[in-house]
């Protein structure tokens, strides 16, 4: 399918209701909600033109107070991300007691969880990987 703006929807689209945790980074944290998952898949190693999108599902998402899954594609940062999830400050407390020398920091971590060295909002976005799935729970109306 594809709309007038020229984004091409792939199917299958995953659908499927989770019960609240209290997990501090679950989608679900404190509120039962609605996964919805898109999927961009790559025929014979091709490129394809995933990230408008991408993006024009994650602008619905975050219009209905969707939750990215921290191991998606997404393009949340820390200051977003921190206004998502209530116990999001909690985490990176935690994370920071746990690994207070970095080891464990990668590019993610580094790029969403970790405020920026200036603690001012990230201009752009990175890159994902074209084989990834970009996912955002929404509360279930």
């Amino acid at each position: 399918a594809q709309d007038p703006h020229g984004v091409r929807v792939h199917f299958p689209v995953e659908v499927r209701f989770v019960k609240e945790s209290s997990v501090w980074l679950s989608p679900t944290y404190n509120r039962t909600v609605c996964y919805i998952g898109v999927i961009m898949y790559r025929p014979y190693h091709k490129s394809v033109p995933y990230k408008r999108y991408w993006k024009a599902y994650e602008d619905i998402m975050r219009t209905l107070g969707g939750r990215p899954h921290w191991a998606k594609a997404h393009k949340m940062f820390y200051f977003d991300l921190l206004e998502s999830y209530p116990r999001f400050k909690d985490f990176v407390n935690m994370r920071e007691r746990c690994d207070p020398r970095g080891i464990f920091v990668n590019e993610y971590i580094r790029r969403h969880i970790l405020p920026p060295p200036d603690q001012i909002r990230p201009p752009g976005c990175c890159e994902e990987n074209e084989e990834s799935r970009m996912t955002m729970e929404t509360p279930k109306l």
